[in-house]
């Protein structure tokens, strides 16, 4: 029980952290921020996929494996702000007729999600992105001695 309560605290810390990084693209952005819920749980976002995360447009919640690294979180924040600017069922429909009919790396979401990252990336404060990487490690570093 210390041990779940522990990995729940960690978990909490890390999630923290990725709000307090995603406030400096809210801010420059203008959209609102996704839920995130950080997990030990091994989550990709495609089985053909190595973003250790999914996004879950209807909740508007990003699923952060805690090893995830910022690529992850920023290609997942990427398919938060294509369900904002097309809306949550026009991207919903697109990305699952894409997924029943293509896979992953020649998905229309997927490929603008590639592009949009590396915008995201240079609207980042790098200070910011630091010291979450860092956050990241040291969290992981504890919930792996734990499990």
């Amino acid at each position: 029980m210390e041990l779940s309560i522990q990995a729940i605290n960690l978990l909490r810390d890390l999630e923290t952290a990725t709000y307090e990084l995603l406030d400096s693209l809210k801010e420059k952005t203008g959209i609102g921020n996704p839920r995130i819920l950080a997990t030990m749980n091994k989550i990709l976002e495609d089985p053909e996929s190595k973003v250790m995360g999914k996004y879950y447009p209807s909740s508007s919640v990003i699923a952060l494996n805690y090893g995830a690294e910022l690529p992850d979180l920023i290609h997942l924040y990427s398919h938060h702000i294509q369900a904002y600017r097309l809306g949550q069922d026009k991207y919903e429909i697109l990305a699952n007729e894409d997924e029943a009919r293509l896979p992953w790396v020649m998905r229309r979401l997927e490929i603008d999600a590639m592009r949009l990252a590396t915008t995201i990336t240079q609207l980042l404060d790098q200070k910011a992105a630091i010291e979450w990487e860092h956050t990241r490690r040291s969290i992981s570093k504890s919930l792996e001695q734990i499990s």
